[in-house]
């Protein structure tokens, strides 16, 4: 999480009375961003679209914590802060804005498999994250059930209290994991090569395989698509970034940006890409 922390829009100042994190508070119209630091890199750019939009914005990130209600995140036997209590918290500062759209999603594939990501290209490992699952509440630590059971349940209950209490909801689809550290081997690749980013991503792009993240990503795609809700809007980062401009792959650049700063967290100019779908989702 602290490769993000300089993503964040949120510091002292930003922070209300009661201790959240709000710009634009006279505002009627309320924007919600909630998730993990996934999130947190969306952060600058819909604060930008909120300033000139009129939205009042509210952000409730927190690193590696999904807005699952009900659920403790444990990590390493030790419970995380990423707790039931914690998502009570965030599910009353929710119900308590009038004409709130709730922008939410995270690195979902990680919390569903416990697995990190490997891109089968020599990118990362398949290793299970150290002793990362989720309890529900009130059950002891020893006791672990399937996360993807637990998942499952815990998002259809967080999406119809939304639904019930008339608040809008975007649900951003996982932005695909990338497996190699984009910023060390692209600098690596443009040391050797001479010709830009431009050069690199006509004879060499740095890229991924759709197919790898469509197979990582279909349980909860599977969970995501059976939540039945007029009041969803649906944002699929996956097809602004794969099979594309390259057919079949996921980009990482493009013949003039960069879009990740690391092995999966998007850099301004890649949540930019993301944001700008949900401001025409917004604006419809």
């Amino acid at each position: 999480g602290d490769q993000t922390s300089n993503l964040t829009v949120c510091n002292g100042n930003k922070v209300n009375k009661d201790g959240y994190c709000v710009f634009n508070s006279k505002e009627n119209k309320t924007l919600i961003l909630i998730g993990d630091s996934h999130m947190q890199t969306l952060e600058k750019p819909l604060l930008e679209f909120s300033n000139k939009n009129k939205f009042k914005l509210i952000v409730l990130n927190r690193p590696t914590c999904f807005y699952f209600l009900d659920l403790d995140l444990i990590i390493k036997n030790k419970l995380s802060g990423c707790t039931a209590k914690y998502q009570e918290e965030r599910r009353k500062i929710i119900l308590s804005q009038s004409n709130a759209t709730v922008i939410m999603g995270g690195r979902t594939p990680l919390y569903l498999s416990g697995e990190n990501f490997d891109n089968l290209e020599g990118g990362g490992d398949n290793k299970k994250a150290k002793g990362f699952f989720y309890n529900s509440k009130n059950t002891s630590k020893s006791k672990k059930s399937n996360n993807n059971v637990l998942i499952n349940k815990s998002l259809n209950k967080t999406i119809d209290d939304l639904k019930d209490n008339s608040v809008k909801i975007v649900l951003i689809y996982p932005i695909p994991e990338v497996g190699w550290n984009v910023s060390k081997k692209l600098i690596t690749r443009l040391a050797l090569s001479r010709e830009g980013l431009e050069g690199i991503f006509e004879s060499n792009p740095l890229t991924t395989s759709h197919k790898v993240f469509l197979e990582r990503s279909k349980n909860i795609y599977k969970i995501y698509d059976s939540i039945d809700n007029e009041n969803v809007m649906r944002i699929y980062p996956e097809k602004i970034l794969c099979n594309s401009l390259i057919k079949d792959r996921c980009i990482t650049h493009d013949k003039a940006k960069v879009f990740y700063i690391d092995d999966d967290h998007l850099s301004y100019d890649g949540a930019k890409l993301i944001v700008n779908k949900i401001e025409d989702a917004l604006l419809f």
